[in-house]
């Protein structure tokens, strides 16, 4: 009987959830503002004009209709940028409620004093609310003896009725790979208000 009720304490102790593995939300969660706006993009359904320059040569598009898809490819590095994630503990540094000279937003910097991992800094313009996001610059930058890549993504949102939405984005460049050339490249968004 003793055996019956230590392997039923043994048990119910081993089923316990422990909560040490999960890092606590101390950043903007970056994915999830992301993913809610894609969803807004995707039920408005707004037509965009889109710009791409590579080394020089630019096209520019109207592409009518836009869904999921689309969206998680032009806003996939925002996408993929999990503050909370524990590569970044002990890395990051954050600069709350600056206030910017030329507008009536605030500011938080986010900044990384690591090499090891690819954000180089995240800034986040907003009202006096965090959830009224008005403009996200994010850098990354990533280096090995291969390639050397850098990324600067700058996109404005907008407020329209209850939901946030994508008026521009703006994404520049660079790629170098080992005997390889230099690529530049850059892609400018804008939604089409109707």
């Amino acid at each position: 009987m003793r055996r019956i009720i230590l392997f039923g304490l043994i048990a119910l102790l081993g089923c316990q959830n422990n909560d040490s593995s999960q890092v606590k939300n101390q950043f903007f969660d970056l994915s999830t503002f992301t993913k809610e706006v894609i969803a807004n993009m995707v039920e408005r359904n707004s037509p965009v004009r889109k710009k791409f320059i590579l080394d020089g040569k630019a096209e520019t598009k109207t592409i009518e209709r836009t869904d999921s898809v689309f969206w998680a490819n032009e806003l996939k590095t925002l996408l993929n940028i999990d503050l909370n994630a524990p590569k970044y503990i002990g890395v990051l540094d954050i600069k709350e409620g600056q206030k910017d000279i030329s507008s009536n937003l605030l500011i938080d910097r986010i900044t990384s004093s690591s090499d090891k991992v690819d954000l180089v800094l995240i800034e986040i313009y907003y009202l006096d609310d965090k959830t009224e996001v008005r403009k996200l610059n994010v850098q990354t930058g990533a280096k090995n003896f291969i390639s050397d890549a850098n990324l600067d993504i700058t996109a404005w949102f907008n407020r329209y009725g209850a939901e946030l939405l994508v008026d521009s984005v703006i994404t520049v460049g660079k790629d170098k790979v080992l005997l390889q050339n230099e690529r530049n490249y850059e892609s400018h968004l804008e939604r089409i208000r109707q």
